[in-house]
């Protein structure tokens, strides 16, 4: 069996590089525990292991950046399961929600990609599976492009 590949939409990539002080091997080791090679497949929109995933956004969690000085990527603890699951945080949630035309089973199917149960674990902060939440992120930046190409 494979290993779990995830991939950082470009928005969750220019949050996270924004917050950094900067790009050097330390930097990048002591604010988000990653190495350079890593940083070079996010910003390349390149998918990186679950493993490295899950400490990339523990040392968002864990206050690392907070303690340079900067907010946290997201609030409401991503990244608080085990294996290959998280949990999608109030705030995206909420702009997912934003996002949906309505919370029907068909619309969240075209809209996302996911099911009538995905959408009810995220709702009640339950933990998905990274790849279902990789293909919403993409799908919801696909989206946030949409709308921001719409003439006025």
């Amino acid at each position: 069996m494979g290993r779990v590949m995830v991939s950082l939409t470009p928005t969750q990539f220019h949050h996270i590089r924004s917050h950094l002080p900067a790009v050097s091997k330390s930097c990048l080791r002591d604010v988000y525990g990653i190495s350079e090679t890593t940083w070079r497949r996010l910003r390349d929109g390149r998918p990186i292991r679950a493993a490295t995933f899950h400490r990339l956004m523990h040392s968002v969690a864990d206050g690392r950046m907070e303690r340079n000085g900067v907010a946290p990527l997201r609030s409401g603890g991503c990244g608080e399961t085990t294996g290959n699951m998280i949990v999608v945080s109030r705030t995206q949630f909420l702009e997912l929600r934003n996002h949906l035309p309505a919370a029907t089973k068909a619309c969240l199917q075209e809209t996302y990609g996911i099911s009538e149960g995905t959408w009810r674990r995220m709702r009640e902060g339950q933990p998905i599976r990274l790849r279902t939440f990789s293909r919403i992120m993409k799908a919801l930046d696909a989206r946030r492009e949409q709308a921001l190409a719409l003439p006025v």
